[in-house]
């Protein structure tokens, strides 16, 4: 992108993001609807695919469509992933150069309009629920551990097929559900957004694939970067968000947050009987 950036207009460089950052959408829509997605026109999507390399559309879908399938397939994610690092010495410079550039690409790229919503929904909300599957499950553990911490009341669930029932029973009209779903579209993740919306909640996306197939089913949509085209991992965006979201909710309310992360430092020194950390 950094290449061509300066042979696009205004509008032919949103579109080209936009196309890199959705490609399952790409793969399937016509130049008239990605000109809807993006606020431009047909015209500018085939200025645009032309500028990109491509002779016609129609070959940047198919680009679009191999792009797309390596992002659901994790075998062809690692196999791409591998092949970037050449030798052994450059793999941890290679992982931490793309996790910079992606931080640096998510800061840039960052609604601050969607960031503002969410945080105000979580700080209002009765509980806070957060839900993710596998390896999105880390930052939905970290961000409901962190805002208790802070003094909210949290809840997170993990849970697939029928167990997850038994952990949406409960949810209510006052509750914020976070969702983190990097990449795949879970079949649980519709059934959350379903009962959300049957019982009158609130639901807040974290996802680097999923934000424009889901946002009208959502209260707000926070997208990352595409990680799985790098050495990175889009976890680690969503932990990114996690820590973020965390301290700008505890900021609403820090008095709070401080005191109550004073009474859990009591109870730790209640548990261990005395001074927490080990002297030399």
């Amino acid at each position: 992108m950094a290449a061509i950036a300066e042979i696009l207009t205004p509008s032919e460089a949103q579109v080209a993001e936009w196309m890199a950052a959705n490609p399952a959408l790409v793969a399937v829509s016509s130049t008239a609807e990605v000109g809807a997605y993006t606020d431009t026109s047909d015209a500018t999507v085939v200025r645009t695919t032309k500028k990109l390399g491509y002779q016609n559309f129609r070959e940047l879908r198919r680009s679009a469509l191999a792009v797309s399938g390596r992002h659901r397939d994790p075998s062809k994610v690692l196999d791409h992933q591998l092949g970037q690092i050449s030798h052994s010495d450059s793999g941890p410079k290679t992982v931490l150069r793309d996790t910079a550039q992606l931080l640096a690409q998510f800061e840039a790229d960052l609604d601050t309009e969607s960031w503002t919503r969410a945080v105000s929904a979580i700080s209002r909300a009765g509980r806070v629920v957060t839900y993710g599957i596998g390896p999105s499950g880390c930052p939905a553990e970290y961000l409901s551990i962190t805002l208790k911490r802070a003094g909210l009341r949290t809840a997170q669930l993990s849970g697939t097929g029928f167990s997850l029932a038994d952990s949406l029973l409960d949810l209510t009209d006052n509750d914020v559900v976070i969702l983190f779903a990097t990449l795949r579209r879970f079949r649980e993740i519709d059934v959350v957004l379903d009962h959300v919306a049957k019982v009158g909640a609130t639901a807040i996306l974290v996802s680097e694939t999923l934000g424009e197939a889901l946002r009208e089913r959502v209260h707000t949509v926070l997208a990352t970067p595409p990680a799985t085209a790098t050495t990175s991992d889009g976890v680690l965006m969503g932990m990114a968000v996690a820590r973020a979201l965390y301290l700008a909710v505890a900021a609403e309310n820090q008095a709070d947050a401080v005191h109550s992360m004073e009474r859990l430092n009591t109870l730790r020194a209640e548990i261990v009987g005395g001074k927490l950390d080990s002297e030399p």
